[in-house]
């Protein structure tokens, strides 16, 4: 079988890849290499490359199956430049010329996800500090849990009173002392806005009860200061390199937790 030298010599090598934002996938060219055809390219960000062919510029294209091609093709592929993969254009067409003219590649990069994990530290305006954890996988579309609370821990109680303490009809005596219990958990999703920042945004149930002490170190919940119900989790992401720093806002019944956090992809 002949080997297209002609369509070979006239290679135009293009670029259309799904993940403009940011170039991730750039500097794509190729050549004859042997009996192969080489396509070189700089990759910005770990994804999963796949290689397409057009002879019509890129209206029309056709996967070129994996076995067919060798390097750096396939899941995972690590950032870098002048990344290579060589088509084996006579194993895949054995018995037939592959001609034609205007011969375009199109390399397409989707990001691969990458787990991670963010230490969050917050402050909520009704007075109380928390911490947690926020974990889940970073991609053009990843997901994400998070769940926070006080380093407090929930009282037992017998009794609630109101927003003056009267406990039904009766006022206890109080020694002033009072302690807060808050959480939240959320889950979502990050949506990647572009090299290197992420949006997030999820929903949730989260919870906060105030107790008051007596005289006689009892406690009482005080239900006015006490609440539960959705949460509602939004925030954004920013990477350098494999570190990762977080600031969002959690929002329950109008009370609004804001948080920081630092943390690590993988």
């Amino acid at each position: 079988m002949k080997f297209a030298k002609r369509v070979i010599a006239t290679i135009c090598a293009g670029l259309f890849s799904h993940l403009a934002i940011g170039q991730n996938i750039s500097n794509v060219d190729a050549n004859q290499e042997g009996k192969a055809i080489a396509i070189t390219y700089d990759l910005g960000e770990k994804s999963n490359i796949s290689l397409y062919v057009s002879n019509n510029n890129g209206k029309d294209k056709r996967l070129i199956p994996t076995e067919y091609v060798t390097g750096d093709v396939g899941k995972g592929i690590k950032p870098g430049k002048s990344k290579k993969m060589l088509w084996k254009v006579l194993e895949q067409y054995p018995n037939q010329n592959f001609e034609g003219e205007n011969l375009s590649f199109i390399v397409r990069g989707k990001i691969a996800m990458k787990p991670f994990v963010v230490i969050n530290g917050g402050y909520s305006i009704d007075s109380q500090y928390m911490a947690g954890i926020t974990a889940g996988q970073l991609g053009q579309v990843g997901w994400y849990v998070k769940g926070m609370m006080t380093p407090s821990t929930p009282q037992r109680t017998e009794f609630s009173c109101n927003a003056e303490g009267l406990v039904g009809d009766i006022m206890p005596a109080y020694s002033g002392t009072y302690s807060t219990f808050k959480y939240y958990g959320a889950a979502g999703i990050n949506i990647r806005l572009g090299i290197p920042l992420y949006l997030n945004a999820g929903v949730g149930y989260g919870g906060r009860t105030l107790y008051w002490e007596t005289s006689d170190n009892r406690w009482v919940k005080n239900s006015a200061g006490s609440y539960s119900g959705l949460a509602i989790d939004a925030g954004l992401m920013g990477t350098i390199k494999n570190i990762i720093i977080s600031a969002g806002v959690t929002v329950i019944q109008s009370n609004i937790d804001l948080n920081i956090g630092v943390g690590y992809a993988f």
